[in-house]
This record gives structure tokens, C-alpha cells and sequence, in this order.
């Protein structure tokens, strides 16, 4: 039987804490003290030890070898204690949160680190529980931490002066997408392609998408995306990819869309009654919001259809019925789509009561804020004959209004010239919203 450690953690750095002892009788035992020194020294320093489940204390010093497949989805906090100076090599088998202490589990740019398969981590151990990463190795080749615009030399002064001021400012570097008062500039989607797949799901694709964060100005350039979602209807928790970013259900009115992503994830859908802001799901960290539609409270309304930047609304919606109004009054467009809403297309009808001789001069001005330029429909009108009557005025006339005022809202007025009771009908026909599309 051998007298030394079975395990190169039980040996010490000190020569006499190490067995055998000068007392120790060898005898027969010298050809296991030589074996098992061999087997401790393989199989520390240059053997593939048995697979890791993750746990919150991971106690990877508790198994022999030197390399280690870490199993499992389990957020890992610790390591677990073994003498100072043990190398592990770990490679990760899934997406897990590797998370930075700054004294018990040191990693690279001091911050939690989501795993992907494939993913290899150095760790030496710096005894007491507290475990150093001095190498970690991405599987897709990407770095953990990029380096700052100070440790890249040699791109001449230009260069390095663009590179230290935000992107899409002056002097900076413009980038792709569309800058966009709802916060996704740098997003931007080519053939976008979106519409209601059913009553209860959406389907989004793209021949190119440009996610992006907007807290670190972080994007991620996805390629093709064809994203359909789960049933928005069903019971969720907590935000979840393809589904809604709350856990109940969503109330009657306008939800907005948006393609999400994030390092090791599957590109995905979420919806949300937020404009600027969505709740992203666990380890997804960018977004390119598509734009808004309307739920009906239990469906998705299908009259909508995206493409582009562009979404049409089949049979329109009835914006105004029956106005009547001769001084500036507003008409809002929020129940149909978003504050950040470029241009809204109108469409209209309207009638009038003639003179007594048959004669009617009314106009209907439309406008994109209070007291600015309108757009006017109306032309006077001469009947052939005498005699009073209801007619026709601007039948079918569209125009885009710009949403200028970011309300989501336009303005209508009559002018009335000559006739009487202008009445006019308002219809929604489609809007511009600033996803980045071309």
C-alpha cells in the first residue's frame, strides 16, 4: 500500500509535510509509493478528469484532473476550496453565468461572463476558496473584453480621434441604421418583411439586421433573420423570447415589436407596450425595434403589413367620422401606432351643403402640429343648374402628414368659403415608422 496523497491536492509545497515520513517502514511498499506517485502527477497535470454538473459551488478542486467538461445551465457563483497553485482547465458545455467576485472568483475585465458551448476557462486556484481566470477563450473566437480605443496604436491621429468620439456624432464614425428619438439608432433592417402569421402570432424577417443596445452602444450584426412568435396569448412568466416582456397578458391597444439578440443566443421576437424601453429576457443584451401594431385585447389585428419601413393598414381606420370642426381641432392616431411615428398617410371623404344657388367654396386643411403649413383639400364648385344640395368635395384625396409633434396626432380644420355643414370622414391608410429599414 502507498504511503503518499492520492491526489496531487494533498500534496504540499513543503517537502517534510509530504509522506512518507524518515520513521516510515517501506518494505514491500516502495513499488506503490513510485506508482502512485506517477498516477498523481498524470493525472493532475495532463489528464481529462470526469464531467461537473454546474452548481452555485462548482467544487471543481473536489475532482481529480486536470481538464473538466462543465455541465448544466446553473448559474456558478464559487469553485469551491483547494490549496493554492491547482490549475483547471474547464470547458463549458452550455449557456451558463460564470459570475465575477472580485476576490473569490476573479475574471477577466472584472465581469460576469455568459458561457457558450465550446467556451474554455484557465483557472488556477489562489487557495482559501478564491480561484483567478488568466485565460478565457471564447469558442466563436471572439475576446471576452475588446481593448479600448488607448490601447490600439498605430492608426494615425484621424482615425484614433473618430474612434474615441461616439459614433453619429461630429467627427465620429456614422454607422449603420437610423438615428431615432425612441433610442435604436444603429439598428437597421434590410428587406424587412413583418405581419401577423395568425391571429395570435407574428412572423418578422430580414435579409440583414443590425441589433443594438442603447445603454453601451453595442451592436450585433445578425444576417438573415425569419423569426415567427410563440401564441401571444398563452400563459408566460417573466419576459420570455418570442412571447411578451411581462407575464400577463397584454390589454387592448398598441404593442410594439421588436428582433432581439444577445452573445450565444437565438435571434428571436418580443413584444412589448413599451416604445423605448422593452424588458429583454434573460442573457438577451441588444434590439431593433420593428414597430408598432394593435392587440385587440385576446388577437393580433392582421390589417397590418410591414415592409420596409412602411406598413400598410388593409381597409385603413376610421381616424375621424362626421367632423364637423371650423377651427383647428386635433384627431389622434395613438390608438393606431407610436409616438415616434414619422408620417401618417390620410385618406378622406367629405360633403357639404351647397348655397342656394348651387354653389359651394370649403376647404379642409390638415396639418402635422398647431398653426404650421397644411396640407388642403377642397376646390370651389359651380353647379350647372340652380337649386340647393349636398355635394361632394375632396373624394378620395390621400396625403402623408409628418408627425412632427411626436404625439402620435394630426389636425383638421374647415374653412367654409361659400355652402354650409362641412362634415368629412378621416382614414388611416398606412405610416412610416423609423426601424432603419431600406
Amino acid at each position: 500500500m502507498a504511503d503518499v496523497a492520492a491526489t496531487l491536492a494533498g500534496w504540499s509545497s513543503t517537502t517534510g509535510s509530504n509522506a512518507p515520513s524518515g520513521a516510515t517502514s517501506i518494505g514491500t511498499g516502495l513499488d506503490d509509493n513510485l506508482r502512485e506517485i506517477q498516477g498523481v502527477i498524470v493525472r493532475g497535470l495532463s489528464h481529462k478528469g470526469a464531467d461537473i454538473a454546474s452548481a452555485t459551488t462548482t467544487d471543481i478542486g473536489a475532482v481529480e484532473g486536470l481538464a473538466h467538461d462543465i455541465t448544466g445551465t446553473t448559474t456558478i457563483t464559487g469553485l469551491g476550496t483547494v490549496r493554492a497553485g491547482i490549475w483547471k482547465v474547464l470547458k463549458f458545455e452550455g449557456a451558463l453565468t460564470f459570475t465575477h467576485n472580485a476576490t473569490s472568483l476573479i475574471l477577466p475585465g472584472g465581469a460576469n461572463i455568459t458561457t457558450a458551448d465550446g467556451d474554455i476557462a484557465v483557472m488556477i486556484s489562489e487557495g482559501s476558496g478564491n480561484w483567478r481566470c488568466v485565460a478565457y477563450q471564447k469558442a466563436t473566437g471572439k475576446t471576452v473584453i475588446g481593448p479600448a480605443v488607448g490601447d490600439i496604436t498605430g492608426l494615425g491621429t484621424g482615425v484614433s480621434t473618430a474612434l474615441a468620439i461616439a459614433a453619429n456624432s461630429a467627427g465620429g464614425f456614422l454607422t449603420n441604421g437610423s438615428e431615432g428619438t425612441s433610442g435604436q439608432g444603429n439598428q437597421s433592417f434590410r428587406r424587412l418583411v413583418a405581419y401577423p402569421q395568425s391571429s395570435t402570432t407574428f412572423t418578422v424577417t430580414a435579409q440583414e439586421c443590425v441589433t443594438r443596445n442603447p445603454t453601451s452602444g453595442i451592436t450585433r450584426r445578425l444576417g438573415s433573420v425569419s423569426v415567427t412568435s410563440s401564441d401571444l396569448s398563452a400563459a408566460q412568466g417573466a419576459s420570455a423570447a418570442n412571447g411578451r416582456d411581462q407575464s400577463g397578458t397584454f390589454s387592448a391597444g398598441v404593442i410594439f415589436c421588436y428582433v432581439i439578440s444577445g452573445e450565444g443566443q437565438t435571434d428571436a421576437l418580443l413584444f412589448s407596450t413599451s416604445e423605448t424601453a422593452p424588458t429583454l429576457p434573460t442573457d438577451y443584451t441588444e434590439w431593433a425595434i420593428v414597430g408598432p401594431f394593435r392587440w385587440g385585447g385576446s388577437s393580433i389585428d392582421e390589417n397590418y403589413r410591414y415592409r420596409g419601413s412602411v406598413c400598410r393598414i388593409d381597409g385603413g381606420y376610421n381616424a375621424l367620422t362626421g367632423g364637423t370642426a371650423t377651427t383647428e381641432t386635433s384627431v389622434s392616431l395613438s390608438g393606431y401606432a407610436g409616438a415616434n411615428t414619422e408620417e401618417f398617410l390620410i385618406s378622406g371623404t367629405g360633403t357639404c351643403t351647397a348655397d342656394g344657388s348651387a354653389n359651394y367654396d370649403i376647404a379642409l386643411s390638415l396639418r402635422s402640429a398647431s398653426g404650421i403649413n397644411a396640407t388642403v383639400w377642397g376646390t370651389p364648385y359651380k353647379a350647372a343648374s340652380a337649386g340647393a344640395g349636398s355635394m361632394p368635395t375632396w373624394m378620395g384625396r390621400e396625403a402623408w402628414i409628418t408627425n412632427i409633434n411626436g404625439s402620435a396626432s394630426i389636425y383638421y380644420q374647415h374653412t367654409v368659403t361659400v355652402g354650409s355643414s362641412p362634415s368629412t370622414n378621416l382614414v388611416l391608410r398606412a405610416f412610416r415608422y423609423p426601424n432603419g429599414a431600406n
